[in-house]
């Protein structure tokens, strides 16, 4: 057996023995859907102010 067998095999031992009410819980759709939004509104603010102190930098140097 490999070590990385032995590693893995260890893993699913400790995992078996851990009660289900202590193993993090799985992410609702609905949390998801709402990270995936919160993230693309960040991104899109993100890029509006680069594209802002863009051009202020560019009519403050011409």
């Amino acid at each position: 057996m490999s070590r990385f067998d032995e590693d893995t095999s260890a893993m699913r031992m400790r995992m078996a023995a851990t009660p289900i009410e202590l193993r993090k819980p799985e992410i609702g759709p609905q949390s998801k859907a709402r990270g995936i939004l919160v993230g693309v509104l960040l991104g899109a603010v993100a890029w509006a102010v680069i594209i802002v102190l863009g051009i202020a930098v560019w009519r403050w140097l011409s």
